[in-house]
């Protein structure tokens, strides 16, 4: 005999198909444990979604498996994401070295910068409504002669905005949200704004050189939006 849950979701799917969709308050967790996965399995990427064929639910179309539910991550900021304007200062060239003798460091090719977080691992990124970019890319040209130096380089620093986010998982069933956890993986982007009104070039020396791309945030800035 069919579970008596099963049966109710059958049969609102089949009028969903018919009519308009709409939300149907059943218990996943339960129908998941004898279906493909767990909660469980499906955060941590192991399977894609909790009901399949073998369960008499066909998942053959968008809408299908739109109906059939799944878990879903959002990033989102916290608050206003009390944003503030502060510096990525990068390394945009090779060291050249050059003891005892005259030379410059030069950047003649085109260079990126990206965002950064301030907690390991790897998060999806929004720009929170702020005229910022995951990375951002010039091609200007700029020398530094190593003037007695041992070692030169040339760094740029770059205008950020830093806003503060967290991410929210919820169930989605016929395009309605429910079960969804807390805020969790909080954390402060540091965006390239979109426009770099102040971004100077740095001729650095001798320890200071590092290798190209290295870089460091300075985080003492005021509060706010990038300023165009």
């Amino acid at each position: 005999m069919p579970h008596p849950k099963f049966l109710a979701l059958f049969a609102a799917i089949l009028g969903a198909q018919a009519t308009t969709a709409t939300p149907v308050n059943i218990d996943v967790f339960e129908l998941a444990e004898t279906s493909i996965g767990t909660k469980a399995q499906f955060e941590a990427g192991s399977v894609s979604w909790f009901w399949s064929s073998s369960q008499g639910v066909p998942l053959d179309t968008v809408q299908q498996k739109r109906q059939s539910g799944q878990y879903i991550t959002n990033t989102h900021l916290v608050g206003d994401g009390n944003p503030h304007q502060n510096r990525k200062v990068q390394q945009v060239t090779q060291k050249s070295i050059c003891p005892g003798e005259e030379c410059s460091a030069s950047k003649t090719d085109s260079t990126t910068v990206g965002y950064s977080v301030n907690i390991g691992g790897s998060y999806s990124w929004i720009n929170g409504g702020f005229s910022v970019s995951e990375s951002k890319t010039d091609g200007e040209t700029h020398a530094c002669p190593n003037s007695g130096h041992d070692t030169v380089c040339v760094w740029r620093s770059y205008e950020v905005t830093a806003y503060t986010v967290a991410d929210t998982t919820c169930y989605y069933f016929n395009g309605a949200s429910s079960m969804c956890s807390g805020d969790s993986n909080q954390r402060v982007i540091y965006s390239p704004n979109d426009c770099q009104n102040d971004s100077p070039y740095l001729c650095k020396y001798d320890g200071d050189c590092q290798s190209k791309e290295d870089s460091y945030l300075i985080t003492d800035g005021p509060a706010g939006g990038p300023p165009c």
